[in-house]
């Protein structure tokens, strides 16, 4: 997957983020799907999770676990579950050539019409539509 344009995610300030590692960063989606909807993004532009270092993969498997516990913390209510998953390639729904995880509430207060494998997780972006 080539890259026309430069990541948004790369432009996102510090202060902006929910929490980080040395390889990741964690943001809240701009166009959530349910309440406390996060993204986790490596800080090195990667096209897909399967291009990405394995310490890059462990560093983005750590920061979910990190915002599963900050939302567990901090919504009310306390998620009952959660989805997490990353689209890997336009053919499987992606649209911003920078690997990204989200962490969607699966739970209280999710969008009925808006399960993880039904929209593109890229909404960071404002690009949104049913695969």
């Amino acid at each position: 997957m080539e890259s026309a344009a430069p990541s948004p995610f790369v432009e996102v300030p510090e202060a902006e983020w929910v929490c980080g590692n040395g390889l990741c960063f964690a943001i809240y989606d701009s166009y959530p799907v349910s309440p406390g909807h996060v993204l986790v993004i490596t800080r090195r532009v990667v096209p897909t999770f399967f291009e990405c270092t394995a310490a890059e993969q462990g560093a983005l498997m750590e920061l979910v676990g990190e915002v599963k516990a900050l939302l567990d913390e901090r919504l009310d209510p306390r998620p009952d579950g959660y989805n997490v998953g990353f689209n890997a390639g336009a053919a499987a729904g992606q649209t911003v050539p920078h690997v990204l995880t989200a962490v969607e509430n699966g739970g209280a207060g999710r969008s009925k019409t808006t399960a993880l494998g039904g929209v593109d997780i890229s909404s960071f972006v404002g690009v949104s539509r049913p695969l």
